[in-house]
């Protein structure tokens, strides 16, 4: 089909190169479709090996604690692994687009501390997240549901965490807010 275009027959030169320009796209779109196909295989094989990995990485943490009698350190390493494994498989899930949705990516991992699913809500507008910066946000979105569950809102029956996020001028504001925990009566001891 290549060949025929541009080059103009008696009385046939545009309908000639119309059909040939419809077969390109077409093979152009099977083209485009196929390395899709690709792509996303690609992606969910990945997924499926990073998943076994940090399960893998668990499993030595979670041994090696029990060997040297530090179960306590061992289950706190477990938990990071853990939360960067949640963030990581939505965002290997989603790897061929390479954004993932803001609000998927904090569901998937704020939703282990979420018991009934009443006690964390979400609110803002879809935005998407470079894939990049996952890591840090789903350790430090980790840290936040960790000190709400030991000595915040929802280390009680009633607590409720409130998150919301904007994206204005390429930065994401994320706001976290507690209600409903223990009462504060003393300063913290330390900072962190």
């Amino acid at each position: 089909p290549n060949a025929l275009r541009g080059v103009p027959r008696q009385g046939c030169g545009a309908a000639v190169e119309a059909e040939c320009d419809v077969e390109n796209v077409e093979l152009e779109g099977s083209l485009r479709h196929e390395r899709r196909e690709d792509c996303e295989c690609t992606a969910r094989e990945l997924s499926h090996r990073v998943k076994n990995m940090f399960s893998v990485i668990s499993a030595i943490v979670n041994m090696a604690g029990r060997d040297r009698g530090q179960e306590e350190m061992a289950d706190w390493i477990t938990s990071r692994i853990q939360a960067l494994g949640r963030a990581y498989e939505t965002t290997l899930d989603e790897a061929s687009s390479g954004s993932i949705g803001v609000g998927q990516m904090m569901r998937a991992v704020l939703g282990p501390y979420d018991g009934g699913g009443e006690n964390i809500s979400y609110r803002g507008e879809p935005v998407k997240l470079d894939t990049n910066i996952v890591s840090m946000l789903g350790l430090t979105l980790h840290e936040l549901a960790t000190n709400a569950i030991k000595y915040g809102a929802l280390s009680t029956d009633h607590g409720k965490v409130t998150i919301e996020w904007e994206a204005e001028n390429g930065e994401l504001a994320i706001d976290w807010r507690e209600n409903g925990g223990p009462a504060v009566t003393e300063p913290p001891e330390g900072k962190g």
